[in-house]
């Protein structure tokens, strides 16, 4: 399946909320669930597996590409978001959301970018994490799931000057380890 980027003229303030009237247009991409819920009778459970879903929004104007992000929790209690964030978090033990954008779709060289829930990000090029694009980042802990709002300088991802109508390879996966 494809989804596309939703072209705005109007950059979002960048808090986390995802309630500006562009992120209700945007094409929604569904994350699937591996290891969905089952009752004892093996069925799934629709609606258990439904509060699960990780859904992305994505945009992009002349400068920015925008990814809004909106995950459900898995723990009892939100995570303490970050007081300040570095370069190259390293998130295997915390929950988080992994893309990777192959904006020339050559299957060979890929940006990867990493948000967790508590705040923290990594960013890398071909496995080069020296790269360090311009990416602003805002992350919203909620009882009930977590949301993040991305800002990448598409300066730093492309060097095509043209989105509309243009396709990149684009993969995106929840990573949870605590997940029981």
């Amino acid at each position: 399946w494809t989804v596309r980027a939703h072209s705005t003229d109007q950059p979002p303030l960048l808090d986390g909320n995802l309630d500006e009237p562009f992120w209700q247009n945007a094409h929604v991409m569904e994350l699937s669930e591996l290891d969905a819920p089952r009752s004892d009778s093996g069925q799934t459970v629709a609606a258990q597996a439904e509060r699960t879903k990780t859904y992305l929004r994505w945009a992009f104007d002349q400068e920015y590409l925008y990814i809004g992000i909106v995950a459900p929790r898995t723990d009892s209690s939100p995570p303490p978001l970050v007081e300040s964030r570095g370069y190259d978090a390293d998130l295997e033990a915390v929950d988080h959301v992994q893309l990777t954008l192959d904006t020339d779709r050559d299957y060979c060289t890929a940006i990867e970018l990493g948000i967790s829930a508590d705040g923290r990000t990594y960013d890398r090029c071909c496995g080069y994490v020296q790269y360090n694009p311009k990416w602003h980042v805002s992350v919203r802990a909620q009882p009930q799931q977590w949301t993040a709002e991305l800002a990448i300088e598409l300066a730093d991802l492309t060097c095509q000057t043209q989105l509309p109508g243009t396709a990149w390879a684009v993969s995106a996966r929840r990573q949870q380890p605590n997940k029981a």
